[in-house]
């Protein structure tokens, strides 16, 4: 087991505030990332929450997209907004990606 110092703790929180993850933080000090993670949660070090999480599989300009469509009422099915939002956005996503937003939103469309 690593003992962090107080030296090691401060490059720590110094590299969590700079939006750096436990990996990263472990490949530059030569500790694992999940000792990264256990200190970081004991010690109640705030990381950059813009680093957290997987990105959103939307972005918000294919969610104004998907409601325009639903505004306009064309096209009207799940798979039909998936298909124009692939043409028109190079969406790469797949068509459950459309149907959870559209769901979050309170929208229920038919599936084909």
């Amino acid at each position: 087991m690593v003992v962090i110092t107080n030296d090691i703790g401060n490059n720590i929180k110094d590299l969590c505030s700079r939006g750096r993850n436990a990996t990263e933080i472990g490949n530059e000090l030569g500790i694992n990332s999940s000792t990264i993670n256990s200190y970081i949660e004991r010690n109640n070090i705030h990381t950059d929450p813009s680093n957290i999480g997987r990105p959103e599989a939307l972005s918000h300009r294919d969610k104004l997209f998907i409601k325009r469509c639903v505004d306009c009422r064309n096209p009207t099915t799940v798979s039909e907004i998936h298909k124009e939002l692939q043409k028109e956005h190079n969406f790469s996503g797949c068509r459950q990606t459309v149907k959870n937003f559209l769901d979050s939103e309170g929208v229920s469309l038919d599936e084909d």
